[in-house]
């Protein structure tokens, strides 16, 4: 109950800032167009702040979940100096259209941040390479810019991706460009096989999918069983547990079957097989041969 009422809240609180940064561009571009605002309010339901400024009355009100601008003369003509009747069109256009603008903003702004944070995806630039992996072993550095992988033309990492999904098990031919002069390589992606259970998990350690021929169904494992222990330590409904806990060990896990009105255990053996609980597929198959076996960017 705890974690859905955390989690409403965050969905709350997101929702409200983006009424907040929507209405804001309202009232800014009105204030800019010389359009008189009677009122600004976030939320409905009763008032928990309320200011009065020069012209506008200011509120937040208990439930984040809405908003309004208030102008004078938007809902009914008025000849009133300064009311949004009286601005001329492009102005009105430029205050209706402010809110959804400063919201496709914002998506871009964040939408920036994440690619910058989370790796070069957007360029064929290598940030760096990792020890002991093909990248390194033939030479490529820093700052090296990947033209070409056989003799296809790379203009970001998306376009490596699928090449090297391609060819994982071959050598491929790249053509590197450093500091104004071409080089040319040949690499064979290091191979790196990667483990696990087949089991798709809620974030109450209650099993959601079990994929067609992993480990997990060989051993009869199947959707709505709920994960109690792993190598004799209860879990606890806590899945970051399990998941921080066994990813690289061999695990003995104690399984609770609920598909029937009446529970029952089951002890499943999972060993030679490492612990890999994922809430969902994040790894496709070009990501896991580019960053697991390339590994030419950064992780």
């Amino acid at each position: 109950m705890i974690p859905f009422l955390i989690s409403a809240l965050k969905i709350i609180c997101l929702l409200g800032f983006l009424i907040l940064i929507h209405e804001a561009g309202h009232l800014l571009v009105a204030k800019l167009c010389k359009v008189k605002v009677n009122e600004f309010a976030i939320g409905f339901g009763p008032t928990i702040f309320k200011k009065k400024g020069k012209e506008t009355i200011y509120e937040l009100r208990l439930i984040p979940l809405g908003g309004f601008c208030s102008m004078e003369g938007e809902e009914q003509r008025s000849e009133t100096k300064g009311s949004f009747s009286q601005a001329s069109i492009p102005k009105r256009l430029l205050i209706v259209g402010a809110g959804a603008t400063v919201n496709i903003l914002f998506g871009l702004i964040v939408y920036f941040i994440l690619m910058s944070s989370t790796g070069n995806y957007v360029t064929n630039v290598v940030d760096k390479t990792i020890d002991g992996y093909a990248a390194q072993e033939i030479g490529l550095q820093k700052n090296d810019k990947i033209i070409e992988i056989n003799g296809h033309k790379i203009n970001n990492r998306y376009d490596i991706n699928a090449i090297i999904e391609k060819n994982s098990d071959k050598e491929v031919q790249l053509k590197i460009e450093r500091q104004g002069e071409i080089k040319e390589y040949t690499a064979k992606p290091t191979a790196v096989s990667s483990k696990y259970t087949g089991i798709y998990l809620d974030d109450k350690c209650k099993i959601v999918a079990v994929d067609k021929g992993s480990p997990a169904e060989k051993q009869g494992i199947q959707a709505n069983d709920k994960l109690l222990e792993i190598n004799n330590e209860k879990i606890n409904g806590d899945t970051q547990k399990a998941i921080r806990k066994n990813s690289r060990k061999r695990a003995r896990s104690n399984f609770a079957n609920s598909r029937k009105k009446w529970k029952r255990s089951k002890n499943r053996n999972l060993s030679r097989y490492t612990i890999h609980i994922l809430y969902r597929s994040y790894f496709t198959t070009s990501r896991r041969y580019l960053d697991k076996s390339f590994n030419i960017w950064r992780n």
